[in-house]
């Protein structure tokens, strides 16, 4: 038996192979697939592709996988989820039955944790958490964005033109900042960060500025850290309380947290720690693109707990 999992967020794609037992036989990445209401033309030749460049090192066809798990940002609305679904099963020859379509966020918690009633705040290019108090019965929270969650990275921009202006203490984030988008002055720099000209790519990796900072025992930096953690906290304690409280397991994901300031992960264990004892807390154990192959194991009716396991022994 073979199960294959993808993950597409804004940022990158992977695609992971597991052998029946759980273990590992490839991964790869590839470009995002932004998806929207449809599965487009390109979005699946995009998929196919990277399918294929997966498989072909290990000589597995797309007919031997017994089920595929796809976790896709855009995979958002059960009608739509619907038409996407077919549409993938119908271009790609997958009978229905073969594959299960999620938003990108379930297969997160997928590899994030093996518990039954699991939660996990991942934040990357996108907020994309998710939560289960039941195996099968897994949703993502919010993964619209609609109710505007804490951008660190906005933030980051904000308090440098609080410090420009003498609202916020001095701070070293002024020069880190600025320095990193390659400006020679902070008030044109917040010019074009207002006119929303500024560099996605150097956006999205920001938060190394944050680490710097922070690293120096940067008074603001270090405020800021507390202040995200704060607001991150009540989002966890939300979720942890929607699966039931008790010995919930927290993952705590995604590029922002895994290569942010190890001090926010710190401060936020120890907040979620505090206001929910029972509760574990920890990073990923496995990859989205691995957990949605697990999930796969599960819609397959075989022992997802023993796949996983073997997952983690074979990851590398």
């Amino acid at each position: 038996m073979y199960f294959l999992g993808v993950d597409s967020g804004g940022t990158k794609s992977e695609v992971a192979l597991l052998a029946g037992d759980g273990a590992v036989l490839n991964t790869a990445m590839g470009a995002p697939l932004h998806m929207h209401i449809r599965a487009n033309a390109r979005v699946i030749h995009l998929l196919r592709d990277l399918v294929d460049y997966t498989l072909k090192p290990t000589g597995v066809t797309w007919e031997q996988i017994d089920h595929f798990g796809f976790g896709l940002s855009g995979a958002d609305f059960a009608d739509e989820v619907r038409g996407q679904h077919r549409a993938f099963c119908r271009a790609l020859k997958i009978a229905p039955e073969r594959l299960t379509l999620v938003n990108d966020g379930v297969v997160a918690l997928w590899g994030g944790s093996d518990a039954e009633r699991a939660v996990i705040l991942q934040l990357g290019t996108a907020f994309t958490s998710a939560y289960r108090a039941r195996f099968g019965d897994e949703a993502p929270l919010d993964h619209l964005n609609a109710g505007v969650q804490f951008e660190i990275r906005r933030y980051l921009l904000t308090t440098v033109a609080r410090i420009v202006d003498g609202r916020e203490k001095p701070s070293i984030l002024r020069q880190l900042v600025r320095e990193h988008y390659g400006f020679a002055d902070e008030t044109t720099m917040l010019k074009t960060a207002t006119r929303g000209k500024l560099d996605r790519v150097m956006t999205l990796f920001v938060i190394s500025v944050l680490n710097d900072a922070v690293a120096q025992g940067d008074e603001v930096a270090i405020r800021l850290v507390h202040d995200a953690a704060d607001y991150y906290l009540r989002d966890v304690v939300f979720l942890i309380d929607k699966v039931g409280g008790g010995e919930v397991d927290v993952v705590l994901g995604g590029g922002l947290l895994l290569n942010g300031p190890p001090l926010l992960r710190d401060v936020l264990a120890q907040k979620i720690k505090a206001a929910r004892p029972p509760v574990s807390v920890h990073t990923p154990h496995l990859s989205p693109a691995i957990g949605g192959a697990v999930m796969a194991a599960f819609y397959a009716g075989q022992d997802h707990h023993a796949v996983f396991r073997r997952a983690v022994a074979t990851n590398k």
